[in-house]
């Protein structure tokens, strides 16, 4: 449980440190130009913030659903809808498709 919310207090401080360095708004289509923009210019502080964020997100299914499911037979499941949840980050983050709702 302590690498989980390790995890999950690097995710929001590396988040607020691009946010601060980059100066991007909390909405989805500025954070993607950002994430868009932080892998072309991944030199940049700001740029290395942010695809740290990016990294860890896609890391907290992983550590929180297997924190409560490590010993019983439901971590096949959270190893799967984890893989779906980095697909469709990822998918919706870089290949510009919108989020249907």
């Amino acid at each position: 449980m302590i690498y989980s919310i390790l995890i999950t207090i690097l995710f929001i401080a590396f988040f607020q440190l691009a946010r601060m360095s980059i100066g991007f708004e909390l909405a989805y289509s500025s954070i993607t130009n950002s994430l868009r923009n932080a892998v072309v210019d991944w030199k940049n502080t700001g740029s290395m913030y942010l695809l740290s964020a990016y990294f860890l997100f896609m890391l907290l299914p992983f550590f929180w659903g297997l924190t409560f499911f490590l010993k019983s037979d439901a971590n096949v499941v959270v190893v799967i809808l984890a893989f779906s949840w980095i697909y469709n980050w990822t998918k919706y983050f870089f290949l510009n498709e919108k989020l249907e709702r």
